[in-house]
């Protein structure tokens, strides 16, 4: 687990950020998993200062994992300000991974991101 301020810029993945804005304010927490169900790991992850922009995100190799490119895709969408604990679980029971997580400054709570891939 991460726990600590570190800028989530275009540095980090090489410029190949795929939404708009998405790429500052700074990570918070993070998880490593196959969320795709294709045997690929990808980096789910959540941010804080990110008024306006999105805050939990997926990183997915774009050239496989050793390749060096990643493209970053948004979670959920411009809806919070400071998301924190993340937490990857079948929470409906479909048989892939769900994200769980919360944001505290605009008083969102906890908020489940369901898998759209079953």
């Amino acid at each position: 687990m991460l726990h600590r301020d570190i800028p989530v810029n275009d540095r980090l993945v090489g410029g190949t950020g795929s939404v708009g804005g998405l790429l500052s304010g700074c990570g918070r927490i993070f998880r490593v998993a196959d969320m795709a169900g294709d045997g690929t790991m990808e980096i789910v992850f959540t941010t804080e200062r990110s008024k306006g922009k999105h805050g939990v995100c997926r990183m997915v190799p774009a050239a496989g994992v050793t390749g060096g490119k990643w493209q970053m895709q948004s979670i959920s969408g411009i809806d919070g300000v400071k998301h924190d604990l993340i937490e990857l679980l079948d929470l409906d029971g479909d048989g892939d991974l769900d994200v769980m997580t919360c944001e505290e400054v605009n008083n969102l709570g906890v908020i489940w991101y369901e898998n759209p891939l079953k």
